[in-house]
C-alpha cells in the first residue's frame, strides 16, 4: 500500500505575516525586537550585523556599477578598512609572463608589491594556493618596535583551479584566522569583486 500525499497549500512569507494590527483604529504597524538587556554583547552583536549587513548592501550596489578595475580594487580597499581595522587592503594579481605579482591600484605601496614578490619566489604562495585558505604572516618590523603589532593576511583568489591573485590585508588584528566573521566577510566581499 502506497499513500501519496498531496501539499499544494501556500504560506505567506514569515516577513509579510509580521505586521499587526494597531489598538487605534487598525493602522498597520511592524513589529520591532526590543533587547532589553545590559549585557553589551547581547547589544553589540546585532549593531554588528547590521554594519555589516549596510556595508555589504552598500558594495553591492556600488560594483555593479563600475567598470573600470582601479576603481573597483579603489572601493574593495575601502570596504576592508570599514570592515576590520586594517592599515591597507590590496589586490594583488599574477602576470604569468613575468612570474611576479603586479597591484591593480598604481599608487599601491610598493613596499606590499615587494613582499608579494619575495613571498612568491620563497614559495609561502604556492602553500597559500595549495590550502586554499587564507593565511597570516607576521610583519616582522613591527615587531622590532615598540610600536603596534602588524600581520599581513593573504586571501589566495582563484578562478577554478587556476590561480589568480592574492589580497594581501596589512591589519593590527592578531587573532583574523579563516573561520572568523571577519575572514567569512572579507571572503564574500571578495566574491562580489
Amino acid at each position: 500500500m502506497r499513500v501519496i500525499k498531496q501539499n499544494n497549500l501556500r504560506f505567506e512569507s514569515f516577513q509579510k505575516s509580521l505586521p499587526v494590527l494597531d489598538k487605534n483604529g487598525g493602522a498597520v504597524k511592524k513589529l520591532r525586537l526590543v533587547v532589553n538587556s545590559t549585557d553589551k554583547d547581547v547589544i553589540s552583536e546585532p549593531d554588528t550585523q547590521n554594519r555589516f549587513i549596510s556595508i555589504f548592501d552598500r558594495y553591492s550596489a556600488k560594483i555593479n556599477v563600475l567598470n573600470d578595475a582601479h576603481e573597483i580594487a579603489d572601493l574593495f580597499s575601502s570596504v576592508i578598512k570599514q570592515v576590520i581595522p586594517a592599515d591597507e587592503a590590496e589586490i594583488f594579481l599574477l602576470n604569468k609572463s613575468q612570474l611576479n605579482f603586479e597591484a591593480v591600484r598604481k599608487d599601491s605601496d610598493q613596499s606590499l608589491s615587494r613582499f608579494i614578490n619575495s613571498a612568491y619566489k620563497e614559495g609561502i604562495l604556492d602553500w597559500i594556493f595549495d590550502t586554499g585558505k587564507p593565511k597570516s604572516i607576521p610583519e616582522l618590523s613591527s615587531y622590532k618596535l615598540n610600536e603596534r603589532k602588524f600581520n599581513y593576511v593573504l586571501f589566495p583568489i582563484a578562478e577554478g583551479i587556476e590561480n589568480k591573485g592574492i589580497l594581501l590585508v596589512l591589519t593590527s588584528l592578531q587573532d583574523l584566522n579563516e573561520d572568523s566573521k571577519d575572514a567569512q566577510l572579507i571572503r564574500m566581499i571578495l566574491n562580489i569583486a
